[in-house]
């Protein structure tokens, strides 16, 4: 028989202040600050005054898509803009059921943005497609469940893969 075997990919957050426009504050400082924009997926830059505001207000831009993006940036197209000085990122091809590297010298304009490849493939869920004792897996076949976000803003994000292998062990090998 098969047997269902779960993975926790994710955690994140969804919750209301990522839906809220940034707050400046009342004060008179200039700080960059990356604040959440759901209509694009993305972050972008705003000035904070340096005191006050809302939560949606965050360092770095890193810092905000692993807070607020949602599952939903893995669909999202690879929109390549040509920048200067950005760290090397990846993103997650759709099509292929993969992540990629961008090619040095440009950046990704959208949430589907990772750091990492391995923060792309857990975010993405993705486990390459090929042969794991005797099962086939790729990104088309999963399962997946968003639990809802408490207000300590915890989401958590489970893969479920049917296969006949006898342990979630060895789907990893």
């Amino acid at each position: 028989l098969p047997l269902c075997s779960m993975i926790l990919v994710q955690t994140s957050c969804h919750d209301t202040f990522t839906h809220i426009s940034p707050d400046s504050g009342p004060c008179f400082g200039m700080v960059q600050r990356y604040f959440y924009n759901p209509t694009k997926m993305s972050c972008e830059i705003f000035n904070y005054g340096g005191c006050l505001g809302n939560q949606n207000n965050f360092v770095t831009e890193k810092e905000c898509l692993q807070r607020c993006r949602p599952e939903a940036v893995c669909r999202l197209p690879m929109d390549a803009k040509p920048c200067v000085g950005s760290p090397p990122i990846w993103t997650f091809n759709s099509t292929s059921g993969l992540c990629v590297p961008f090619k040095q010298g440009y950046c990704q304009a959208n949430g589907n943005k990772f750091y990492t490849k391995s923060e792309c493939d857990e975010y993405c869920g993705v486990i390459k497609a090929g042969e794991a004792n005797g099962a086939i897996f790729s990104h088309k076949s999963q399962r997946s469940q968003i639990k809802k976000c408490p207000n300590f803003f915890v989401s958590v994000k489970v893969v479920l893969f049917w296969s006949e292998a006898e342990s979630v062990a060895q789907l990893l090998k």
